[in-house]
Protein backbone atom coordinates (compact mmCIF):
# COMPACT_ATOMS: atom_id res chain seq x y z
CA UNK A 1 0.00 0.00 0.00
CA UNK A 2 1.38 3.34 -1.07
CA UNK A 3 0.52 6.28 1.21
CA UNK A 4 2.42 9.14 -0.42
CA UNK A 5 2.01 10.08 -4.02
CA UNK A 6 4.89 11.37 -6.03
CA UNK A 7 4.78 14.96 -7.25
CA UNK A 8 4.35 13.92 -10.90
CA UNK A 9 1.41 11.71 -10.08
CA UNK A 10 -0.36 14.51 -8.14
CA UNK A 11 0.14 16.95 -11.02
CA UNK A 12 -1.12 14.43 -13.54
CA UNK A 13 -4.32 13.87 -11.56
CA UNK A 14 -4.89 17.60 -10.93
CA UNK A 15 -4.38 18.67 -14.56
CA UNK A 16 -7.47 18.39 -16.79
CA UNK A 17 -7.37 16.28 -19.88
CA UNK A 18 -5.82 18.65 -22.39
CA UNK A 19 -6.85 16.49 -25.36
CA UNK A 20 -10.50 16.81 -24.39
CA UNK A 21 -10.24 20.57 -24.08
CA UNK A 22 -8.70 20.88 -27.52
CA UNK A 23 -11.45 18.79 -29.09
CA UNK A 24 -14.21 20.71 -27.29
CA UNK A 25 -12.64 24.19 -27.37
CA UNK A 26 -12.28 24.59 -31.13
CA UNK A 27 -15.99 24.15 -31.97
CA UNK A 28 -16.96 26.43 -29.09
CA UNK A 29 -14.52 29.06 -30.33
CA UNK A 30 -15.86 28.80 -33.89
CA UNK A 31 -19.45 29.16 -32.72
CA UNK A 32 -18.51 32.22 -30.66
CA UNK A 33 -16.77 33.83 -33.65
CA UNK A 34 -19.76 33.12 -35.92
CA UNK A 35 -22.19 34.62 -33.39
CA UNK A 36 -20.10 37.76 -32.95
CA UNK A 37 -19.72 38.20 -36.71
CA UNK A 38 -23.48 37.78 -37.18
CA UNK A 39 -24.21 40.37 -34.50
CA UNK A 40 -21.82 42.83 -36.14
CA UNK A 41 -23.46 42.36 -39.54
CA UNK A 42 -26.96 42.89 -38.12
CA UNK A 43 -25.83 45.99 -36.21
CA UNK A 44 -24.24 47.45 -39.34
CA UNK A 45 -27.37 46.77 -41.38
CA UNK A 46 -29.56 48.51 -38.81
CA UNK A 47 -27.22 51.48 -38.64
CA UNK A 48 -27.20 51.80 -42.44
CA UNK A 49 -30.89 52.75 -42.36
CA UNK A 50 -30.00 56.01 -40.60
CA UNK A 51 -26.96 56.92 -42.70
CA UNK A 52 -29.02 58.77 -45.30
CA UNK A 53 -30.99 60.85 -42.78
CA UNK A 54 -29.96 64.04 -41.02
CA UNK A 55 -31.39 65.21 -37.69
CA UNK A 56 -32.24 68.92 -37.91
CA UNK A 57 -33.52 71.43 -35.35
CA UNK A 58 -35.18 74.74 -36.14
CA UNK A 59 -38.21 77.02 -35.85
CA UNK A 60 -41.03 76.39 -38.34
CA UNK A 61 -41.87 79.76 -39.88
CA UNK A 62 -44.59 78.83 -42.38
CA UNK A 63 -46.41 75.85 -43.84
CA UNK A 64 -48.22 75.76 -47.17
CA UNK A 65 -50.65 72.86 -46.84
CA UNK A 66 -51.51 72.93 -50.55
CA UNK A 67 -47.97 72.49 -51.87
CA UNK A 68 -46.40 70.88 -48.81
CA UNK A 69 -43.67 73.54 -48.66
CA UNK A 70 -42.34 74.31 -45.17
CA UNK A 71 -40.07 77.23 -44.29
CA UNK A 72 -37.79 76.51 -41.34
CA UNK A 73 -35.19 78.72 -39.66
CA UNK A 74 -32.70 75.94 -38.93
CA UNK A 75 -30.44 76.31 -35.90
CA UNK A 76 -28.46 73.09 -36.38
CA UNK A 77 -24.85 73.68 -37.37
CA UNK A 78 -25.07 71.07 -40.13
CA UNK A 79 -27.85 72.99 -41.93
CA UNK A 80 -27.88 76.52 -40.48
CA UNK A 81 -30.16 79.29 -41.80
CA UNK A 82 -33.56 79.71 -43.46
CA UNK A 83 -34.36 76.56 -45.45
CA UNK A 84 -37.21 75.31 -47.58
CA UNK A 85 -38.35 71.73 -47.02
CA UNK A 86 -41.07 69.55 -48.47
CA UNK A 87 -43.45 67.61 -46.23
CA UNK A 88 -45.69 64.70 -47.17
CA UNK A 89 -48.01 65.55 -44.26
CA UNK A 90 -47.93 69.37 -43.98
CA UNK A 91 -51.20 69.48 -42.00
CA UNK A 92 -49.37 67.93 -39.03
CA UNK A 93 -46.69 70.63 -39.21
CA UNK A 94 -49.22 73.49 -39.12
CA UNK A 95 -49.59 72.93 -35.38
CA UNK A 96 -45.88 73.68 -34.90
CA UNK A 97 -45.65 77.13 -36.55
CA UNK A 98 -43.31 79.45 -34.59
CA UNK A 99 -42.19 76.53 -32.43
CA UNK A 100 -38.76 74.96 -32.18
CA UNK A 101 -38.83 71.34 -33.35
CA UNK A 102 -36.35 68.65 -34.30
CA UNK A 103 -36.89 66.27 -37.21
CA UNK A 104 -35.18 64.03 -39.74
CA UNK A 105 -34.70 64.87 -43.42
CA UNK A 106 -34.15 62.45 -46.27
CA UNK A 107 -30.45 63.22 -46.77
CA UNK A 108 -27.22 62.94 -44.80
CA UNK A 109 -26.19 66.48 -45.74
CA UNK A 110 -27.89 69.82 -46.26
CA UNK A 111 -27.00 71.87 -49.34
CA UNK A 112 -28.14 75.48 -49.66
CA UNK A 113 -30.31 75.28 -52.80
CA UNK A 114 -31.67 71.76 -52.34
CA UNK A 115 -35.19 71.00 -51.13
CA UNK A 116 -35.28 68.01 -48.80
CA UNK A 117 -38.25 66.11 -47.41
CA UNK A 118 -39.11 66.23 -43.73
CA UNK A 119 -39.64 62.65 -42.57
CA UNK A 120 -42.77 63.24 -40.48
CA UNK A 121 -43.26 59.50 -39.94
CA UNK A 122 -39.98 59.40 -37.98
CA UNK A 123 -41.53 61.84 -35.53
CA UNK A 124 -41.19 65.45 -34.51
CA UNK A 125 -39.58 66.46 -31.22
CA UNK A 126 -40.21 69.71 -29.41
Amino acid sequence: MQIMNTGKEVLRRARPNSDGLRRCGLPVLLIAVILLASAAIVRTALAADNLDQLFVTGVIKSVNAGTGIVMVDVTSSSCHGMRIFKADKPDILEDYIEQRVSFFINSNRCEVKEVYTILVERGLRK
